[in-house]
């Protein structure tokens, strides 16, 4: 987006050069033809977009985002403290003061902590709390979505080579605020109108249509569930209806699920539902940040496509410099605009493009680049210089594997691995516990029914309820294999947010040919290290101050502030009015660090799967490939053109990306030459203007007729 005279768009679109210089510079003197037609701005009241506009319009979304979700926290939070104040003689377990304890339990309700030691005890008391462990786990999905655009965010300001965009601006911060007041306030006054009104619920009722298709499926699921589970809870564990119903829905919220699956047969039947439960609530997490990614991609692309072009914004799309803006560069840098192109993208398709520029005049011609050497294999048609390294160049036609033609193949193999190392993890779980069950306390079944079931509940964070670790070694074996289980789940959930980008990588997988590999880079470790820190602080601070407070012992406490990531059930872990003050702030970094721990590993493991998919297409380039880079069709291959085309291949971006773009292009280029000029970079240019009979650079071999 625009940032005005403060950004610097060379960190965000990488610069083209070779040997030091531009793409589009001869190490002699560059002969540029170009049809004489200036691009002449009008005035600026009506062209040019004020600095305070572009800049701010991020920051309306986000105020807007956060003002939005902290409007329905502060609602929710206030009516389940009042309704738990009101029910607290309903409510059994160590109480302390009132509204802290209605406080305590509203927010492990809603962060799905588990409850332990206070557990609704009446009827009306059970239904609120499953009431409002729904809109907690609805709230929850909400904060994860946004957590996850703000993470992204971050780590891409982190990851800039311009500091400045990532300080504050005071005044910047306080002009944003004062615009998006006038325009709040805008908006309220005109609602007051009837029409206005009429417009808003049409407009409201629209979007619910167009978004029920999607939650349809969810809702399905979610009445399934409970419609099978409740009947069968009623059967088996010889429960009333409402007794039935909360025990289902923990199957869904991971909290509590005390005295519910006490029989024999209820912890079969729960071996299958509690993750049936996780399916759902994994799906709903999902849906969330699916959601919140598109509308920020659709206000991102509206943005770039309304926003008014300055001369500014003119020299930064000419990438190559040349003083004119082709069609090829306009569209890279609207994607850049909205946000869809990244450096690591970009920057192996330069260096291509680089060893391809044989005579490093930055254009290649695809006639007469490549030639048949009597058989299948191609190569260059002329020497190379000293400085390049000759490319490989593989034959026109390959032979394909199966993995080319069905994506699904590739993550067929990583979900083998999830299986393998879930099934040792459950048959590790289950040894353990089996020879500890005599510290587990609660009803006992099946001693190897008992450890699975024990296992499989730490592993998807439902809480243990009746069963529970009473000895050393119970605890130890429950806090190592409930972080176990949750890492595991979270890989687990990081194959699913692939599964939801899979279909738009993989089509263009039997289209493409390959570039050069990615330069190995400290990203993935940094990140990884970063996580293991924050564990880390979080384990060793939280357990001295439990310590300190609760007066307990290093492992009680060491599982205390465990559970606290892993929701595996807190009884007796926070039972002081000093503990449950400890508990709101921890709890809270608890969840948190869970909802980074998944963008981090849903980020790298989509990395990965993007890694595989350059090796397989950016290794090797052949003669079918530079023709289909050539768009234009005029013999000449510029920087623009083939980074565009290197895009397309690897499913960067599709024709619905550049669509509108072409569209907004059509309308400044007046003339209908594809291009138009940038005047202040024109001026700075010192190449030799000719007319059309003189176009070619005999040196070369290259026209330049017109770039398109």
């Amino acid at each position: 987006m625009n940032d005005g005279s403060a950004t610097d768009y060379s960190s965000e679109m990488p610069a083209m050069e070779t040997n030091g210089g531009n793409l589009a510079s001869s190490q002699t003197a560059e002969i540029v033809v170009v049809p004489q037609v200036i691009y002449q701005s009008p005035p600026a009241s009506s062209d040019v977009e004020s600095e305070t506009d572009n800049e701010c319009a991020p920051c309306f979304r986000t105020l807007g985002d956060y003002l939005q979700l902290s409007t329905f926290i502060f609602i929710y939070l206030a009516a389940s403290v009042v309704c738990f104040s009101l029910l607290r003689h309903q409510i059994s377990g160590n109480k302390t003061t009132g509204v802290l304890d209605a406080f305590y339990f509203t927010y492990i309700l809603m962060t799905s902590v588990g409850y332990g030691d206070l557990i609704p005890n009446s009827t009306l008391s059970i239904l609120l709390a499953t009431l409002f462990a729904i809109l907690g786990m609805l709230l929850y999905g909400g904060l994860y979505g946004l957590l996850a655009e703000m993470l992204s965010s971050a780590q891409e300001a982190l990851e800039s080579d311009d500091s400045e965009e990532v300080q504050w601006d005071k005044k910047l911060m306080k002009s944003c605020l004062t615009e998006w007041g006038k325009k709040l306030m805008k908006i309220l006054l005109k609602a007051w109108g009837k029409k206005s009104m009429n417009n808003l619920l049409k407009a409201c009722g629209k979007k619910l249509m167009k978004n029920l298709k999607a939650w349809g499926v969810l809702a399905f699921y979610f009445v399934l569930h409970m419609a099978i589970g409740i009947p069968v809870m009623v059967s088996v564990e010889n429960l009333d209806f409402v007794h039935a119903f909360y025990c289902i829905n923990a199957t869904l919220i991971s909290v509590g699920s005390d005295n519910c699956f006490s029989t024999k047969s209820g912890r079969i039947f729960a071996l299958f539902w509690i993750p049936q439960g996780v399916f759902i609530i994994t799906f709903l997490l999902f849906k969330f940040t699916e959601l919140y990614t598109q509308r920020r991609e659709t206000t991102l692309v509206k943005m770039a496509l309304e926003k008014k072009m300055t001369p500014r914004d003119l020299e930064v799309a000419d990438l190559d410099g040349d003083g004119y803006v082709t069609r090829a560069e306009f569209i890279l840098y609207m994607l850049n605009e909205m946000e869809k192109l990244r450096r690591e993208d970009i920057e192996p398709i330069i260096e291509e493009y680089q060893r391809l520029d044989v005579n490093t005049i930055g254009r290649l011609r695809t006639r007469g680049l490549l030639t048949s050497d009597g058989g299948n294999q191609t190569s260059l048609s002329k020497p190379l210089r000293p400085s390049y390294k000759t490319i490989p160049i593989p034959s026109l036609v390959q032979r394909r594997k199966i993995a080319d033609y069905f994506p699904w193949c590739q993550t067929s193999f990583d979900l083998w691995k999830i299986i393998t190392i879930l099934s040792i993890y459950l048959g590790a779980g289950t040894a353990f516990f089996y020879l500890a069950r005599d510290h587990i306390s609660g009803t006992k079944t099946n001693n190897i029914l008992d450890a699975l079931f024990f296992t499989l509940v730490l592993t998807t964070s439902v809480g243990y309820g009746d069963l529970s670790p009473n000895g050393t070694l119970a605890i130890l074996l429950s806090s190592l294999f409930s972080l176990l289980g949750r890492f595991l789940i979270t890989v687990v959930l990081s194959m699913g947010a692939y599964v939801l980008v899979k279909q738009p990588l993989g089509k263009f997988w039997r289209k493409t040919t390959t570039s050069p590999e990615h330069k190995q880079s400290n990203k993935v470790r940094n990140k990884i290290i970063a996580m293991v820190i924050l564990f880390l602080v979080h384990m060793a601070v939280g357990t001295a101050i439990l310590i300190s407070i609760e007066d307990l012992d290093f492992i009680h406490a060491f599982y205390c502030i465990s559970v606290t990531i892993t929701s595996a059930g807190s009884h007796q872990c926070f039972s002081t009015k000093r503990g449950r003050v400890l508990a709101l702030s921890w709890i809270l970094l608890g969840t948190i660090y869970k909802g980074y721990v998944l963008f981090i590993f849903t980020e790298l493991y989509t990395q990965r799967t993007h890694r595989h998919l350059e090796r397989k297409t950016i290794t090797t380039t052949t003669l079918a490939d530079l023709e289909a880079a050539d768009l234009d069709r005029d013999g000449v291959i510029a920087p623009a053109e083939y980074i565009l085309h290197k895009l397309k291949q690897k499913g960067k971006i599709d024709g619905k990306d550049e669509a509108p773009i072409v569209e907004r292009f059509a309308i400044l280029d007046v003339d209908k030459t594809v291009q138009f000029a940038n005047e202040a970079s024109r001026k700075k240019q010192k190449t030799t203007q000719v007319s059309n009979t003189q176009i070619e650079d005999k040196t070369a071999g290259y026209r330049y007729d017109k770039i398109s």
